[in-house]
């Protein structure tokens, strides 16, 4: 790990080492924002995996070491509430991480997704008004219902950020906490300077907004959780004063800032230049146009998704995810002939699922974009609560790129088959099932 800039770590073992070393470092403080952050069977949906190592435990056993060796820091976990709450709710019933984490007196909350974009006029079923009723719900119920209020508006605080000493240092992954992905294809940024310090700012919005719905805290943690919202240290886009950079070469991108860099790097793609877009979940067709029109200019596109096989999920969740998550982007590839523009899915039954959010441009202004933004447009719109950060440090889009270079060569990693005879009235059958979830909230 660097002590200066940014510096880019692969793999999910990687992932998980760097977030301890960083527990270690801290002197005055922790902030963990994580949208998943279970053992193997306690997650809700997610089935569990047989040969699932023990993963997200390591995290929280760094975690809850750290604050027993440093009682007065104060070290809070910020989770999305589609990490289950209440042990009874979810495949194997037993002690969860939450659990473990607030005995040992480390700060849980439960992130506010009522400042996301979602429809707030919606009445229909009666969960769905759970922001006109907060104050009804009890704090040790709230994660169910907040859970299920998420679900019919297609919300989610999808954010997997680690934060030191009030901005000191900071890492923005891909990566959930979860046994299951314990051997994913992963990534991660560890920035320093204004960046670190920009992450710390929205750790600290967050921090402000979960204290506006029930939480289960008693005084003196309320306390530390107010004062370490009002911290000085975030401040800035992630660059110095003068529109260069203090610490690496990177920025700070957030929810809806993220889409124009990402279009803008994309369009700025000449002939000659390449384009590689790793992500596990495509269907902005926006983008997908977008890469299109570069390769018509004369740049060379690969586009890498994943056929979302290794997520374990029942039956027809599974097939519902698997066969229309990214149809909308895959239909198209399949009838765009473009020199240069080629697209890979990633076979992901084995069990590793490709699980990167990583836009690159090689040539004369090389540029990476990567975090836990996937190219859909909730991702972009505000409806899930993203970080990115962008980096233009040469050695870190080198590590991205030869990163990239070996899962588009990974035997697991294929060309899209060519158009079946059925190919026509499949995709109709496609577009009409994804017109419905629209119709409801619920589009990919």
């Amino acid at each position: 790990m660097s002590t200066a800039g940014a510096a880019y770590v692969r793999d999910a073992r990687g992932v998980r080492d760097a977030m301890i070393a960083l527990i270690e470092q801290a002197e005055r403080s922790i902030v963990l924002q994580m949208y998943l952050f279970a053992a193997n069977g306690h997650l809700s949906l997610v089935r569990p995996r047989a040969e699932a190592a023990r993963h997200a435990g390591v995290v929280a056993d760094a975690l809850i070491a750290r604050q027993r060796r440093s009682p007065a820091m104060p070290i809070v976990v910020v989770l999305d509430s589609n990490t289950p709450d209440d042990p009874a709710l979810v495949v194997t019933p037993s002690t969860l991480i939450a659990a473990r984490l607030r005995e040992a007196g480390v700060v849980v909350l439960t992130a506010n997704l009522f400042h996301n974009r979602f429809d707030r006029g919606r009445w229909f079923p009666v969960a769905a008004r759970l922001h006109h009723r907060q104050a009804q719900i009890p704090a040790e119920r709230w994660v169910e219902a907040q859970h299920r209020w998420q679900v019919i508006h297609n919300v989610e605080d999808h954010r997997k950020n680690l934060v030191i000493d009030e901005g000191a240092r900071a890492l923005v992954t891909s990566h959930n906490l979860i046994d299951v992905a314990h051997d994913w294809h992963e990534n991660a940024f560890i920035v320093v300077g204004a960046a670190a310090r920009t992450v710390f700012a929205q750790a600290q919005e967050a921090l402000a907004r979960a204290l506006e719905i029930p939480q289960r805290l008693e005084a003196r943690p309320r306390q530390r959780v107010c004062e370490l919202a009002a911290a000085p240290g975030g401040a800035g886009d992630g660059r110095g004063e003068d529109g260069g950079d203090d610490g690496g070469d990177a920025a700070v991108l957030a929810s809806e800032e993220i889409r124009p860099r990402f279009e803008a790097v994309i369009d700025a793609a000449g002939p000659g230049a390449e384009l590689d877009l790793a992500t596990a979940y495509f269907s902005d067709l926006r983008v997908w146009h977008r890469l299109v029109a570069a390769a018509g200019r004369g740049a060379h596109v690969r586009v890498l998704v994943d056929d979302l096989v290794a997520l374990p999920l029942p039956r027809l969740h599974a097939a519902v995810v698997r066969g229309l998550a990214n149809r909308a982007v895959l239909d198209a590839a399949r009838t765009t002939h473009v020199p240069g523009l080629e697209l890979r899915v990633f076979h992901s039954a084995a069990g590793a699922m490709m699980h990167l959010k990583t836009l690159i441009r090689r040539g004369p202004d090389p540029v990476v974009i990567g975090g836990q933004c996937n190219a859909t447009p909730n991702s972009f719109n505000g409806a899930w609560t993203e970080t990115d950060v962008e980096v233009t440090s040469p050695a870190v889009v080198a590590a991205a790129s030869a990163h990239v270079d070996w899962l588009w060569t990974h035997p697991a990693s294929r060309a899209l088959p060519p158009p079946g005879p059925w190919f026509g009235p499949q995709r109709r059958l496609a577009a009409a099932a994804l017109a419905g979830f629209a119709l409801v909230g619920l589009a990919p």
